[in-house]
């Protein structure tokens, strides 16, 4: 069956509440900057603000949709699940404010975007990007960044967070960003030609793959070529040559960088490719391997959420010869961590949840409008939900507000292509 967005309403709050919610969440990308609290009270706060102005118009029609219940299903699950937690108090304490992201989502998705309030989003996200970018590149050349903050070690930089992420919050943002700008019709003259609007796109484009390449995240940078190369098979006519100009002066750019800094070759290429070559003794094998074991021991509960730390480090549980050693905070994968943490039951329910993602947008994106606009946080989500990448843990509050924040953007995106025919002059349409 076709899922449409025909019957799904918009809750009408008083305007004053939808606008402060709109700002908020224009405003996260920055808030991410300043850390997980600023982010996770944001979207809290429009979740639960999408909520309260449902149960004053007596309005749940989007609970009609599949994704919906699916996720909703998934966190009753996850309390089911908690009681059999290694420590049950950490278990439920991740488990029972998990709606509040699944709130968030759909209030993007139904509440917040539209037209308007999406190329606000592509601004601001750009904006952000953009400093991030200059204030990284400014500590490559200078040993600090613009507020004080030293490299995060000899061959890792920071930026403005407090530890070497910049990479990859510049990479989960670059194609919904990019791709955004370039959608509005001020990127492309009606020609076909690409104007100033588009060659400052591009100037961004680079910039921000340079900063991820000096960063020394390996999986950032990998992020930021297949992206690229993902997106170019996606689009056609000038956003695929544009694509392609990114990519290839991306990669002379960097390569010319790597010339003159042998160790960032050492970091970003060789250090990579020995991983590869050795990826069971490499730490992510090893943490890879001690997940599955652990998944072993309990593979129909899971350890609970956020318990994989604390049951690694029992000598009784996790594999005795590496446990000492690596013991991370959590898995590195999504998959493998909902498989140790929630077992057979929480990762089946998990991929049924995606699925659904998938099939709403792919709704979206058979229309052929706002494709572009929607082309950047697909690739984004693609690449977050890639099956063998290394990845942050899926359970903490920073990575959870800037994943749900991306898929609510795509999933917004797909329903203004489902829903509303393109007004005549529309910036953002194609």
């Amino acid at each position: 069956m076709t899922e449409t967005t025909s019957a799904i309403t918009q809750p009408s709050p008083t305007p004053k509440l939808q606008m402060i919610c709109r700002w908020l969440m224009v405003a996260i990308p920055a808030l991410l900057v300043l850390g997980p609290a600023p982010a996770d009270i944001a979207a809290t706060l429009i979740g639960l603000s999408f909520l309260w102005s449902s149960f004053r118009q007596k309005d749940w029609s989007w609970c009609r949709l599949p994704w919906i219940r699916a996720a909703l299903g998934l966190w009753i699950l996850l309390l089911i699940l908690s009681p059999f937690a290694y420590d049950v108090g950490q278990a439920y304490e991740k488990a029972i404010p998990w709606p509040r992201l699944i709130l968030f989502a759909v209030a993007v998705q139904y509440w917040l975007l539209d037209e308007v309030w999406l190329r606000r989003l592509v601004g601001s996200t750009a904006a952000v990007l953009g400093v991030v970018a200059f204030d990284t590149l400014w500590q490559y050349w200078t040993g600090n960044d613009l507020l004080g903050h030293p490299w995060y070690g000899p061959d890792r930089l920071n930026g403005p967070f407090g530890r070497p992420k910049v990479g990859i919050f510049l990479a989960k943002l670059y194609f919904p960003a990019i791709l955004g700008l370039l959608a509005m019709r001020l990127a492309v003259r009606g020609d076909g030609q690409a104007n100033t609007p588009a060659v400052l796109a591009i100037l961004l484009g680079i910039m921000l793959a340079i900063s991820v390449f000096l960063s020394g995240e390996r999986m950032a940078f990998i992020m930021i070529i297949f992206g690229l190369g993902l997106g170019g098979l996606l689009l056609r006519g000038v956003f695929r040559k544009i694509l392609v100009a990114l990519l290839v002066s991306g990669v002379l750019i960097t390569s010319g960088v790597a010339v003159f800094k042998h160790e960032l070759v050492g970091r970003q290429i060789d250090s990579t490719l020995d991983t590869l070559a050795h990826f069971k003794d490499s730490p992510y094998g090893e943490l890879w391997r001690n997940s599955l074991h652990l998944f072993s021991q309990r593979p129909w509960t899971g350890l609970g959420l956020r318990n994989f730390k604390l049951a690694c480090d029992d000598p009784e549980m996790a594999v005795p010869a590496i446990y000492k050693e690596r013991c991370g905070t959590h898995s590195h994968n999504i998959y493998v961590e909902w498989l140790t943490e929630t077992g057979l039951p929480g990762l089946t329910g998990f991929v049924v949840v995606i699925f659904l993602w998938g099939r709403y947008i792919w709704q979206g994106w058979r229309t052929a409008r706002y494709r572009t606009a929607l082309t950047g946080p697909v690739i984004a989500i693609s690449l977050m939900l890639w099956p063998l990448a290394t990845t942050g843990s899926f359970f903490t509050n920073w990575n959870e507000v800037l994943f749900w924040l991306v898929l609510g953007w795509a999933l917004g995106v797909s329903r203004l292509a489902q829903s509303s025919p393109p007004a005549e002059g529309s910036n953002i349409s194609r």
